[in-house]
């Protein structure tokens, strides 16, 4: 099939951060971690005061410190995790778009964009870019600045407006 526009882009690490929060896959991770906390500290409390009562168990001791000791992990990892996620979107560099009559071809993996038996499940534009939520659960990022033709623009505008009617 004749290919119908090529673009060439890289995306930024704030890019694919935001388009994973906009769409859900990623949730921010500081609300359970400050959940995840205060429980760590409340469990640290009882035992601390099973402790006082009873000083010669030593398991409240052990208890005790590895709760202190996960306080750090409960922060430390859930960064570390959301870093190392959006950098795997990252490792390819520079990313070739192509549009094709019936599908898109992003990094030689074809997306069949067909209304009835297409890949795509869904597709969010959010104020910076195209997120293509596949089938095969992942997700496509296309950061709108790098559409830089009306034709390309009226093709995504197109595949956008006949994946969320068909959910409604």
């Amino acid at each position: 099939m004749n290919k119908i526009k090529e673009l060439r882009y890289s995306l930024t690490f704030d890019e694919v951060r935001k388009a994973l929060y906009d769409i859900g896959r990623q949730k921010p991770y500081r609300s359970k971690s400050i959940f995840q906390t205060v429980l760590a500290l409340i469990a640290t409390l009882l035992f601390v005061s099973n402790i006082l009562a009873a000083p010669e168990n030593t398991v409240n001791y052990l208890i005790v410190v590895v709760c202190i000791g996960l306080i750090p992990f409960l922060w430390i990892l859930p960064k570390s995790l959301e870093k190392r996620i959006v950098e795997s979107y990252l490792e390819d560099g520079e990313t070739t778009l192509e549009f094709h009559e019936n599908y898109i071809k992003i990094n030689q993996i074809h997306i069949r964009t067909a209304k009835e038996d297409g890949d795509i499940i869904n597709i969010k534009q959010t104020e910076s870019c195209y997120v293509f939520v596949l089938k095969s659960r992942n997700v496509a990022i296309v950061p709108i600045r790098a559409i830089d033709s009306e034709e390309a623009k009226e093709y995504f505008n197109t595949l956008t407006e006949e994946k969320t009617g068909e959910q409604q």
